[in-house]
């Protein structure tokens, strides 16, 4: 089995070699322009939101910025998203406003806590526990295997492939149920081993969250080539 440094760097350059486009129904921002939109909504996060949004409206006009947008706003196009520049635009605004300011705050929340924690605190802490790296791979097997089939049922190379994150979660768990059933028992037992409470539901949306996450993580790769 792969590492999850090799196992990255090999499923990048599969990936990369191949003309497929996802049409997705979310926006997936470049890395460059998320990392603006990022570094904007740090800068602003204390700000009320009138004023957040005052401050948007002169940022997006600057020039280095709004050559950004411009590119981005080709890109998306290009990658077959229909719909108004505005919509694009506000979009753009609603991931800075709500994804990243919000996740500033968090960064910011969780650094306080851990600061204020005192020296003699002996709380028991709750140990993470994960899915498998074998699992995690066989997630990424199996949604490019389902991305090749699409395309190979697809009657022009240049049209982009229709299929949602629900609907590849729906063929995984038709397709893989008894690596599932395995990947759950290991789960189980590492609860019990560890005299903590295993609940079924939690596990199902943790296991949709990290499917979730391996799909839009390939889909960066298929659709922010150019």
């Amino acid at each position: 089995m792969l590492s999850k440094s090799e196992h990255k760097t090999q499923q990048r350059k599969e990936l990369s070699n191949t003309n497929i486009r996802l049409q997705m129904s979310k926006y997936i921002f470049s890395q460059d322009l998320s990392v603006h939109l990022h570094g904007f909504s740090k800068d602003h996060c204390k700000e009320p939101l009138k004023i957040f949004k005052q401050l948007w409206h002169v940022w997006i006009q600057t020039p280095i910025i709004h050559d950004l947008i411009c590119q981005e706003i080709g890109r998306i196009r290009a990658n077959h998203f229909v719909g108004p520049d505005e919509a694009i635009m506000e979009k753009m605004y609603t991931s800075a406003r709500f994804y990243y300011r919000k996740k500033e705050k968090k960064e910011k929340k969780v650094l306080i806590k851990e600061d204020n924690k005192k020296d003699d605190e002996c709380d028991e802490k709750k140990i993470y526990i994960g899915f498998s790296n074998s699992f995690i791979q066989l997630m990424d097997i199996e949604i490019k295997k389902i991305i090749l089939d699409e395309r190979l049922e697809n009657e022009s190379i240049k049209n982009p492939i229709k299929i949602s994150q629900q609907q590849m979660m729906d063929i995984f768990m038709t397709s893989q149920i008894d690596k599932i059933r395995e990947e759950i028992g290991r789960l189980k037992k590492k609860y019990d081993s560890l005299s903590q409470e295993f609940v079924a539901d939690k596990i199902a949306n943790k296991m949709k969250k990290a499917f979730q996450n391996r799909f839009y993580s390939i889909c960066k790769i298929l659709n922010c080539r150019g």
